[in-house]
């Protein structure tokens, strides 16, 4: 399975839930390609794997290998990410006219 993030991430939390005969392999990589680190676990079971960057530049690819009971293996559906910085978001106020807007006066939509 892997992970792939447009903006970095700093700090990263997956559930494992997989057989005793089930081990994970996470390694994580930046935006340039660049090995950061490694984590094994052994006998999974139900196993909350938490992984941050110490490297400032954060987090980009996560690649999350299993090898064993191929039955037992999954990832529960909780994801929790903190990004390195904080996503942006520009609020838009839409404007809806009958003719033409931007010069003397504007029209809103809850007329």
């Amino acid at each position: 399975m892997v992970i792939d993030s447009r903006f970095p991430v700093r700090t990263l939390a997956l559930v494992f839930n997989g057989g005793r005969k089930t081990s994970a392999t996470v390694t994580g990589f930046n935006a340039e390609g660049s090995l950061l680190g490694k984590l094994e676990y052994d006998d999974l079971g139900w196993t909350v794997a938490t992984i941050e960057a110490l490297a400032p530049e954060g987090i980009t690819k996560l690649v999350v290998k299993f090898e064993g009971d191929q039955k037992d293996e999954e990832i529960k559906g909780e994801l929790a990410v903190e990004f390195v910085d904080p996503l942006l978001f520009t609020t838009v106020v839409p404007q809806i006219g009958d003719g033409l807007l931007g010069q003397d006066e504007s029209v809103l939509p809850n007329r």
